[in-house]
């Protein structure tokens, strides 16, 4: 799983957004600091195991409450049609 070619993770003035270019005009979709890790670690095609791994190392979290909610944040990105397999 990947961030999609026309999304770009970018940081304007100390917020984090995830740009899409893939329409006639970019939109953004403003992420806190846990989602634009998750969309750098899948700009890079991180998979899901390693996507949790990482969030737990960063954060003190229950690992089953990390699953949920990384699977929310994942579906988030689907609808906005910002992941390719």
């Amino acid at each position: 799983m990947k961030i999609r070619q026309g999304f770009l993770l970018k940081e304007i003035a100390n917020q984090s957004y995830l740009v899409d270019y893939t329409k006639e005009r970019a939109v953004l979709h403003s992420l806190n600091e846990t989602g634009a890790l998750l969309c750098a670690l899948l700009t890079a095609g991180t998979d899901m195991t390693e996507l949790q791994g990482r969030i737990l190392e960063e954060y003190q979290a229950e690992e089953a409450q990390v699953g949920k909610d990384i699977a929310e944040f994942i579906q988030m990105l689907g609808q906005i049609g910002a992941l390719e397999e």
